[in-house]
């Protein structure tokens, strides 16, 4: 699309007002370094703020508190952590751990963003119908996945950065997403829409 551009007739209100004017001065006298710098200075203050609060909006009980605590160790029963936290095991196990490791500031990630995104991962995976391959698994592996990180010091061994750890988190919590509870040989013999969109080949792992 082509920009749009402001009329003759707007930019002369717009001259007629002095507060426009004096930002727009404001503006024009600074280098864009400088504007870019002053953006991501106001952005990361509000991302500061934002993750400073994190646990609060997680709503974390005492005894989940506790739970998340023991994360990093295989004392930590996925079971009772979904009741603690009323089913919402893996929003709030993937939101504290990125919070816990400052990821939300490292790598500039709006908290609320993120929120949005994994409470839809979660509410997505399939229905309690589906005995092994749900939330509950999902979240589960988030958590043997960040024991062998954190647990068994993987993350100084293997000079996991940042994004490298945001990345096994994040996948680990969504790698069963929308599983259908069946493995690739029914799909593929059933000739299910996913077997036949990727022409049997590894339907589940492609979808």
């Amino acid at each position: 699309t082509r920009p749009t551009f402001m009329k003759a007739k707007e930019m002369r209100a717009m001259k007629r007002n002095k507060d426009a004017m004096s930002w727009v001065k404001s503006i024009q006298g600074r280098s864009k370094d400088e504007r870019k710098g002053s953006l991501e200075a106001k952005l990361g203050n509000q991302r500061r703020v934002s993750a400073v609060d994190v646990e609060k909006k997680l709503e974390i009980t005492p005894v989940a508190k506790e739970m998340l605590e023991q994360s990093d160790t295989l004392d930590f029963n996925i079971f009772d952590f979904k009741d603690e936290t009323e089913e919402r095991e893996i929003f709030t196990l993937s939101s504290y751990l990125l919070q816990k490791h400052g990821l939300f500031e490292s790598l500039k990630i709006d908290p609320e963003v993120y929120f949005r995104f994994i409470k839809r991962i979660q509410d997505y995976y399939n229905p309690k119908w589906i005995e092994y391959h749900n939330k509950t698994h999902g979240a589960d592996v988030c958590q043997t996945s960040y024991f062998f990180l954190k647990g068994c010091n993987f993350l100084t061994i293997g000079k996991v950065t940042d994004l490298e750890l945001a990345g096994i988190l994040i996948s680990a919590s969504c790698h069963d997403f929308e599983h259908p509870g069946v493995n690739n040989f029914y799909l593929t013999e059933s000739r299910s829409e996913w077997a036949i969109e990727y022409n049997d080949k590894s339907p589940l792992e492609n979808h």
